[in-house]
């Protein structure tokens, strides 16, 4: 009878002393992802930062008709790929970031992610924005679904552009989904009408209403972001900050150039397209407001406040008191943003993110311009 005792006792020691296993694991399907949201700023609320992440996943693809595809639980957002509306290729890419994600040290640490790393490695990084996005690997691929009715404008000034630009696209009365815009970057010689290509920058329209961006090299390969060279364009991401929803005009009263369509008929055809596209956006039903454009600002704030924390953030992040992280940091400068004057005493995320208590993903050292570091995970 002892011996029975004694062994019992010593079992309910064994598993009294088991670890259980962390809440993370209890993820059901490789669909979902937890997204923990970090304050960057005094005003800034869960709504904002709600809003935040939806137009970024719309600006991925996602058509977000499903208002369950997101939930929130406390500070974390739940995320379920496969509810968000996104393109089969897209879904998968997802699905390989979010395993590469759970299995980070940050996620283990945790149970979730830094929200504004997440835009950082999806909506900032060129290759996984084309992957998810589905943009074709090669120039020849995408320009395999243009239509022929393409009509050349001559852009000589420009606001993006550094050099000349041609840019081609449909102005019949006919538009929809399957049309394409190319700008061909380069050198117009006015005088014999050549050009010297150098680069295309191009985009079409998604399903779920938005623009998708890529920029192709002259080998007809995908770049990570325009050369500064000939382009003011850097990466996708830096387009959508001034295409927000919007097919642009010319704003720098180009000249017209002989032989080409007139700047005036450029800027009354990108018109009928704009009036096209919100009409289109009209039909669908997503959670963002395609009417309340600056709210695609929410999204932008959430990866300022990543890429430049101030120490209230890091301290959220890193599990430290303001002190703590301004003594760890005592060597580095801060700044403040230059666009956004409520956002003071920042710091540089890529100076200081490995001296955090866990290793993390690597992001882009640059949000919007061509960066040495730019992941390729997926």
């Amino acid at each position: 009878m002892n011996r029975v005792i004694y062994i019992a006792v010593l079992l309910m020691l064994v598993f009294s002393c088991k670890k259980e296993e962390p809440t993370y694991w209890s993820e059901p399907e490789p669909s979902t992802i937890k997204l923990v949201w970090y304050q960057s700023y005094e005003s800034e609320t869960k709504e904002d930062a709600e809003k935040g992440l939806l137009w970024t996943l719309s600006f991925l693809g996602a058509a977000l008709e499903d208002e369950s595809a997101c939930r929130w639980n406390g500070d974390t957002l739940i995320v379920d790929a496969e509810k968000i509306g996104i393109a089969i290729k897209g879904q998968e890419a997802m699905y390989s970031l979010f395993s590469i994600i759970r299995n980070s040290e940050e996620y283990q640490a945790n149970g979730a992610f830094d929200l504004g790393r997440f835009v950082a490695l999806t909506l900032l990084s060129s290759n996984h924005y084309y992957k998810i996005t589905g943009v074709p690997e090669t120039l020849e691929e995408w320009m395999a679904q243009v239509p022929e009715n393409k009509n050349l404008y001559a852009i000589t000034e420009s606001t993006v552009s550094v050099a000349d630009r041609l840019i081609a696209m449909n102005d019949s009365a006919e538009k929809g989904l399957s049309d394409q815009f190319i700008a061909y970057e380069g050198f117009l010689d006015t005088t014999n009408h050549s050009f010297e290509l150098k680069e295309y920058e191009v985009f079409d329209i998604m399903p779920n209403g938005q623009l998708r961006f890529a920029i192709y090299g002259l080998d007809g390969k995908l770049k990570t972001a325009a050369d500064e060279v000939y382009s003011l364009g850097g990466k996708p991401a830096k387009c959508l900050w001034c295409h927000e929803t919007n097919i642009n005009p010319n704003f720098a009263n180009s000249p017209d150039v002989f032989g080409f369509k007139s700047v005036e008929a450029f800027n009354n055809q990108v018109s009928d397209w704009q009036s096209w596209l919100e009409a289109y956006h009209q039909i669908l039903n997503p959670s963002i407001d395609f009417s309340e454009k600056q709210d695609h600002t929410y999204a932008e704030l959430l990866y300022i406040g990543f890429m430049e924390p101030n120490a209230a953030r890091l301290a959220q992040e890193w599990g430290m008191s303001e002190l703590e992280v301004k003594t760890t940091l005592t060597s580095f400068e801060t700044h403040d943003h230059e666009e956004f004057s409520f956002m003071q005493a920042l710091y540089f995320r890529h100076l200081i993110d490995s001296l955090g208590p866990f290793k993390t993903i690597e992001v882009p050292i640059d949000a919007r311009e061509a960066s040495a570091n730019e992941p390729n995970l997926l």
